[in-house]
This record gives C-alpha cells, sequence and structure tokens, in this order.
C-alpha cells in the first residue's frame, strides 16, 4: 500500500523499484510511493544529498537562531529531518485518504528543504511584507515584550506575558507597582519601544527571588511561565511522568509518541529492535 524510500532522485530505477516500474510495470497504480530527499526531484540542487546541518542553514532557520552579536546556531536536534518526517506522515494520510474517493494512488515527493522552509511561519510573512531580513533575537521576540529569559537565584526562568493585561500582572508580582502607569510600558508597542530597559528592569526584580517561589507566584497570577529544564529534570516533571512519555520495554527506555486517543491505546508491545537482532531474519 505505502513504499517510503530515501535515495537520491532516479537511484532505485536500476533496481525496478522507482514510482514508474512499481506502479506501470508492475501494475500497482494505487500504491502510494513517498520518497524523501535533500530537494526533491527537481530544481538544480535534485541530484545533491541532504544533511539537517546543511539544511538547517539553507532554510534560513540559522539566520534567525541565536544571540544578535553572535554567530548563526542550528538547532539543538535535528529539526530538518524531524519536521521532514512528520510532514511526510501527513502527506501519506492524505494520499490514502484521496486513493478512498478516486482510486488513485500517489508519488509523495518530499524534500527536507521544502520542509524547512515551511517551518519559517511569521519571520517568512515579515520578510515578504517588510523584504527585510528578519534579525537574531536570541530570546527575544520580535514582535512582544517583555518576552524572554530572565535570572533568579537558583536558574533562568521564561516569561512571557505577552499582552498588556498579563505585563501588569507581572509588574504586581515582581511588586512593581510603581510602573503600572509608566507609559513607557503601558502597551506592548511602547514596551517593544522600550525594550532594553523592559528587559532590564524585570531582569533586576527577578534577580533575587528563587525560582520555584518566582513560578508558584506567577502561576498563581496567571503569568504564562516556566523554567528551563535539563533533560533529567524534564523526564522528572510531574507533568512529563503523569502523561507516561518515558517508556520502556524490556529493559530498553525510549520516548512515547504523543498521541492520545480516546478510544484506541497505542501498540506499545514491543522495544526498538537491538543491534542485529533480526539480522537472521534479514
Amino acid at each position: 500500500d505505502v513504499i517510503i524510500e530515501n535515495f537520491k532522485p532516479g537511484a532505485l530505477a536500476k533496481y525496478a523499484l522507482d514510482y514508474e516500474t512499481i506502479t506501470t510495470v508492475g501494475g500497482n497504480p494505487d500504491v502510494i510511493y513517498c520518497s524523501v530527499t535533500g530537494f526533491g526531484q527537481d530544481g538544480p540542487r535534485r541530484d545533491e544529498p541532504g544533511y539537517d546541518f546543511v539544511i538547517q542553514g539553507m532554510s534560513g532557520f540559522m539566520s534567525l537562531n541565536g544571540e544578535p552579536d553572535g554567530d548563526p546556531m542550528k538547532f539543538g536536534v535535528s529539526i530538518s529531518d524531524l519536521s521532514c518526517g512528520l510532514y511526510a506522515a501527513n502527506a501519506i494520510q492524505a494520499a490514502l485518504l484521496m486513493r478512498d474517493r478516486t482510486g488513485k494512488g500517489q508519488w509523495i515527493d518530499m524534500s527536507l528543504l521544502d520542509c524547512s522552509v515551511s517551518l519559517l511561519a511569521n519571520q517568512a510573512l515579515s520578510f515578504f511584507a517588510t523584504g527585510r531580513n528578519p534579525p537574531r533575537m536570541g530570546n527575544a521576540h520580535a514582535q512582544v515584550s517583555a518576552y524572554g529569559v530572565f535570572p533568579t537565584k537558583t536558574g533562568p526562568v521564561v516569561l512571557a506575558p505577552a499582552n498588556d493585561k498579563l505585563f501588569r500582572k507581572l509588574l504586581a508580582v515582581l511588586q512593581r507597582h510603581d510602573l503600572l502607569d509608566d507609559e513607557r510600558f503601558a502597551s506592548n508597542e511602547a514596551r517593544v519601544a522600550n525594550r532594553a530597559e523592559v528587559d532590564a528592569m524585570i531582569a533586576t526584580a527577578t534577580a533575587p527571588w528563587e525560582r520555584k517561589v518566582l513560578l508558584r507566584h506567577c502561576a498563581e497570577a496567571g503569568v504564562p511561565a516556566g523554567p528551563i529544564n535539563t533533560l533529567d529534570e524534564v523526564f522528572g516533571d510531574p507533568q512529563v511522568q503523569a502523561r507516561g512519555l518515558k517508556i520502556e520495554l524490556e529493559g530498553v527506555p525510549g520516548v512515547r509518541s504523543p498521541f492520545r486517543f480516546s478510544d484506541a491505546e497505542l501498540s506499545l508491545d514491543r522495544p526498538s529492535p537491538c543491534h542485529g537482532e533480526h539480522q537472521d531474519d534479514i
């Protein structure tokens, strides 16, 4: 029903495993055939191999990621590979639904570069609207202030009071009632214009707090905030544990797929194969 391959364009023809041979010669016009490559089946770079790091640079990701005065930075995970896999899964499901209606299969052409460019989202729209390249902003937000990482005595926190009401709540938490009527901070537009002063004020106010105490006060006030967790803290988090995101099957640890269904359970009956486990079967 579904074939997924990630060879360079044209490479499977010599094995008679290309789309045309399988559908025409092989008599399988209803097959869903998904090709995943670095640059797609056409275009001037179609024959080049694709690597996540390279694609992150080419797609614009790295120009947006990092501190303003620092080097461009890649993501901490292989975001181009992962996003292409997710998009491919969505495309395959769409093709299966179309086949239910038409009886015809599809050749799905997935490109790492295409998928990464599609993730530029609001940054691409900002470029289209202004003609200017969005700058790297570290942990700041181009259109919102205050919005960033701030210090405490026991580790940094993320604060995201993304509108005027939430910002006023944050001022109350930080006991800066004297600034509630300050015109420099009265609107998001004003705060963006005075971003450096806003960030400095908040950093000075959060620095004396214990992280857990500040986060508890923010939660009680309805201010979006959270810790910056290391992975041991992630998998020790009560919410992550309650959702069962860490799994261990036959002694092999892993991360559960994030799907939760109302009337079905994930089939978690076997672990990922060990090295060479299926060698004899193959």
